[in-house]
């Protein structure tokens, strides 16, 4: 028999992890596109998704700078302390969960990792690459700059 999760079940669930991910400053995790659709998607908050490739598969892991992943991801504490007063969330995904996603978005393997903010009800998203990502203060300041530029309501 398959277990079966109600759909306010899992939306209850997700709640308590974007909870959690925001008392201790670690991002939450995307790991369906269904997930990503209703929740980044859908949603009237602005998202910045960082796309990070974390499976140590050397053939589907060929062309990914995986060192470089590992220390975005390791900054991620410092960036969402930056963007938390902005109200903005900070949610990390796998592209191999969302590769429906990331292609969408046009976010390919060999660029990664990569972040796209999403302002409310986005279908797009502006790019931020990882040099950008490691320093929480340009980050903050070219983040800023997008939401000038093109307002999310």
């Amino acid at each position: 028999a398959m277990l079966r999760i109600s759909p306010v079940g899992a939306l209850g669930a997700l709640f308590l992890v974007l909870l959690q991910s925001a008392a201790c400053s670690e991002p939450a995790r995307i790991t369906e596109v269904e997930h990503f659709e209703s929740v980044v998607l859908k949603s009237a908050d602005i998202y910045l998704v960082l796309f990070t490739f974390e499976s140590d598969d050397p053939i589907r892991g060929r062309g990914v700078n995986q060192e470089q992943c590992r220390k975005v991801e390791a900054g991620m504490s410092a960036l969402i302390e930056k963007l938390a007063p902005l109200g903005i969330t900070v949610m990390v995904a796998d592209v191999e969960d969302v590769s429906a996603i990331a292609s969408e978005f046009n976010v390919r393997k060999r660029m990664l990792p990569q972040a796209l903010l999403f302002k409310t009800r986005a279908r797009n998203g502006d790019v931020f690459k990882a040099d950008v990502l490691m320093d929480p203060e340009q980050a903050l300041a070219e983040v800023q700059k997008a939401l000038e530029e093109n307002p999310r309501r």
